[in-house]
């Protein structure tokens, strides 16, 4: 994807035309209908900046590169990941409702490592009672000593003289 097309995107996601793009940037119309058109990632540089700063997005965000990183991720990162693209299917799925809605693009605004935050900070959530809906179930509570005794495989025998 080039830049053109992760311009558009951008526009799209924030509900803005071209046509309206233009005129909070001041970038000439035609020069934007030329860069979404031709979709390069050859761009003026005095251009990019003025995009980027009006969007408020990094040089990143802008060519479509979603995270660096030189390290490679931990088990516990991997799995973070995981759970963040199950959670993200199942608010796509649910887009329609505003607050998911929200959530979603709230969490797209954030780097690797606030993803993995909010997921931990959604569980937490889910943890208080106070906090979960009504139809999901109580997690399982710690069975005690009184609910694994087990009946005597004995019939009680009656009071002597009975």
């Amino acid at each position: 994807m080039g830049i053109g097309l992760r311009l558009k995107e951008i526009l799209r996601e924030r509900g803005i035309t071209i046509k309206q793009f233009s005129k909070m940037s001041g970038i000439p119309l035609n020069t934007l209908y030329s860069i979404t058109k031709r979709d390069s990632n050859r761009i003026d540089q005095v251009i990019f900046k003025q995009i980027t700063e009006s969007l408020n997005v990094t040089n990143a965000e802008l060519l479509g590169i979603r995270h660096v990183r030189l390290t490679p991720l931990t088990p516990e990162e991997i799995n973070m990941y995981e759970e963040a693209e199950e959670i993200l299917a199942e608010c796509e799925a649910h887009k329609d409702d505003p607050s998911e809605l929200r959530i979603l693009q709230a969490y797209h605004k954030l780097n690797f490592s606030g993803q993995c935050e909010a997921v931990k900070r959604i569980e937490e959530l889910t943890e208080i009672p106070r906090y979960r809906r009504q139809d999901t179930p109580e997690p399982p509570s710690v069975p005690t000593k009184a609910d694994t005794t087990s009946p005597p495989d004995t019939p009680e025998k009656p009071p002597e003289g009975e």
